[in-house]
């Protein structure tokens, strides 16, 4: 988000290679565009990616590094550090793990729009059934049905209206479950937060897809 027009500096996710050893990827902040004329740097390629459903006033966009240095201070070295003579050392010893604590502030994002698109469709299915109560179409002056009464209302509306009742428990079990695990984040075998990543990523992507639906 911002990246193709607006931002100036950038938390890029990239392998760490110290002395010849690939410790994983690490987070790096990086300045991307020169502050004066706010164009990317040299060897930086940034494009925007146009319209986001939902979300049209955020210019999302992508970034290409070639060959780019950056100092060695820009790493984000709560999980790993480097010394001066490039020595590497991590209280984590697994790669993976130690990337998944390093993006684990992510699920938190995943976990607000998860309950976001599913409180709308909540709001929408509402909405739109109320209406359909108010609304009269078809048969004599003063006996037209209700919509609500048409079988062919009540299939387009009911299912959809049952799934956002479904996803928006869902969302609120995750919502409760993700954030009584963040004091203990950092725990080793926090299958909550393990959980809680998976979930989310997936129904991240479920309750927004029936949202737009």
């Amino acid at each position: 988000g911002s990246l193709g027009k607006t931002a100036s500096m950038a938390v890029i996710f990239a392998r760490l290679i110290s002395l010849g050893k690939d410790h994983g990827v690490h987070a790096f902040v990086v300045n991307i565009r020169d502050k004066q004329t706010h164009l990317p740097f040299p060897r930086i390629q940034i494009g925007e990616c146009g319209p986001k459903k939902g979300f049209e006033g955020m210019d999302t966009g992508f970034i290409k590094f070639d060959h780019f240095r950056i100092n060695k201070d820009c790493l984000l070295d709560r999980f790993g550090q480097v010394a001066d003579d490039g020595t590497y050392s991590s209280l984590i010893k697994s790669n993976g793990k130690r990337f998944a604590n390093s993006i684990a502030c992510l699920t938190t994002g995943r976990v607000m729009i998860a309950r976001g698109t599913t409180e709308n469709s909540c709001y929408a299915s509402v909405i739109a059934i109320r209406y359909a109560f108010m609304r009269r179409q078809f048969g004599p002056v003063g006996q037209e049905k209700q919509l609500i009464n048409y079988p062919m209302h009540q299939y387009r509306l009911f299912p959809k209206f049952c799934v956002a009742i479904a996803n928006y428990i869902s969302t609120i079990w995750m919502f409760k479950k993700w954030f009584e695990c963040l004091p203990n984040l950092l725990e080793e075998g926090n299958k909550n937060a393990e959980l809680c990543h998976s979930l989310s990523s997936a129904l991240k992507v479920y309750a927004s897809r029936h949202s737009e639906d």
